[in-house]
């Protein structure tokens, strides 16, 4: 099995075109960065590669300083140089601990001049990133997966399984480090490995897996053609009757890419609505997202940031919260991340116990909807949220307006502002659970 592992290795950095080029091995001392590592050492004379390693402590876990001294020590073992960088967050998040990663990886190679950075992602990575964003109606954009090359950042292990890491480790008698987050089962990714894939495996076989994956290969090389096709026919951009000639994917896509532009996005709803807009023989505007407006008038149609909103706001699309994340909701910064057992959330945060099961996950960060339910820490009961606002004298103009996290099914857990539920906590029980801070934006 060693053998298997460095064998499809090998063809990825052919396939990559690495051969003879610099790597920076991002290793975290996990077990597939590690089977990375070690696999780019055996192959570094017959490949011509030159190597180099680097560890980056977030200092979020206990043990990250004893991960990072590992690396070192393996490193040393095979004859390699290894930067080791501790970075400061603002933030305790994994979003944060990802973004400040990278950033320091990409200034280790900056530093030495090294041409790309490879990660341990593997199979079973790919799959799960693409079943979570098929859950949430991702089209070919999101069924591509993780990209096997971005930039400098490459990815050689995604055609091999982590059974085959397993085995890997076990013929060079190493194990590599545990990170105990990878247990928690609050996030989606974690529920999805240890639940979906098991029962994808039991119902069609092993076989499955690696199929999933060649269906993210084929996505991106869809979604490359269908990209290219939009920006060549970029020009029916403007002009209702040329636009609605077009194939509904080239609409899509063309709308898509000029809503990026101005900082929103268009889901597969908001694209029936403009394409029902541009049927009309009236004016029309369609309201997205980040105060972007899509207007139809006299047969021309344009997307356009409004300056000023004179009607009530519409809802945004609801942030997921399928893992650590850091970003922005409704003019508000959000950050998730993990709580191992018993671990205290943050004063201006709210934690959400993983023992609480009667919570529908993923939770969501929304605005209100009809048929939303709300249990305050204190006071007056289980009521439905429009009753308990109007109870509070919450005026109506700002009602639209609250930002809300709550779970899929309807249960309010926090008004952001306002109050909090019997659902949140200042310290999870034994199995963890989440912190989630939201907080207007310049606070």
């Amino acid at each position: 099995m060693s053998a298997q592992l460095l064998a499809k290795l090998a063809l990825s950095l052919d396939a990559l075109s690495l051969r003879g080029r610099s790597i920076l091995v991002a290793c975290s001392g996990g077990p597939d960065s590690t089977a990375l590592l070690l696999g780019l050492a055996a192959l570094r004379e017959p490949l011509k590669l030159t190597l180099y390693v680097a560890t980056i402590d977030h200092g979020l876990r206990p043990e990250s300083a004893r991960d990072a001294l590992y690396v070192e020590r393996l490193s040393r073992a095979l004859r390699l140089p290894c930067d080791r960088r501790r970075v400061e967050l603002d933030r305790s998040s994994e979003a944060a601990a990802r973004t400040a990663r990278y950033a320091a990886l990409e200034d280790v190679a900056r530093l030495r001049a090294i041409d790309f950075i490879a990660t341990g992602h593997t199979l079973e990575d790919q799959v799960e990133t693409v079943l979570m964003r098929l859950g949430t109606g991702s089209g070919t954009a999101g069924a591509q997966g993780i990209h096997r090359q971005r930039g400098s950042i490459v990815r050689p292990l995604l055609d091999v399984s982590r059974s085959e890491v397993r085995d890997f480790l076990r013929s060079h008698r190493v194990r590599g480090r545990a990170d105990p987050t990878n247990e928690h089962d609050c996030f989606t990714r974690n529920r999805v490995r240890h639940e979906v894939l098991p029962a994808l495996v039991s119902a069609l076989g092993a076989a499955a897996l690696p199929a999933i994956a060649r269906f993210a290969e084929i996505a991106s090389r869809d979604e490359a053609c269908l990209n290219a096709f939009a920006r060549a026919s970029s020009e029916a951009f403007g002009s209702v009757e040329t636009f609605r000639a077009l194939d509904p994917a080239l609409r899509f896509r063309i709308l898509r890419n000029s809503a990026s532009a101005l900082g929103t996005s268009i889901d597969f709803d908001a694209f029936e609505r403009i394409d029902r807009a541009l049927a009309s023989v009236a004016p029309v505007c369609v309201a997205l997202p980040n105060r972007v407006e899509f207007r139809v008038r006299y047969g021309r149609f344009e997307l356009v940031r409004s300056e000023a909103v004179s009607r009530p706001s519409t809802p945004s699309t609801p942030l997921l919260i399928d893992g650590p994340f850091e970003g922005f909701f409704r003019g508000h910064r959000v950050a998730v991340r993990a709580l191992v057992p018993f671990e205290k959330s943050a004063p201006d945060a709210v934690a959400i116990d993983a023992a609480f099961e009667r919570l529908s996950w993923p939770l969501q960060i929304r605005t209100r909807r009809p048929g939303d339910v709300f249990a305050p820490v204190a006071g007056a009961g289980h009521k439905k949220l429009k009753a308990w606002l109007i109870d509070t004298k919450i005026p109506r103009e700002q009602r639209d307006e609250l930002v809300l996290l709550t779970d899929s099914a309807g249960e309010v857990l926090w008004i952001v502002g306002l109050r909090q539920s019997r659902w949140t906590c200042r310290e999870v029980g034994p199995r963890g659970g989440v912190e989630v801070s939201i907080r207007a934006s310049g606070s």
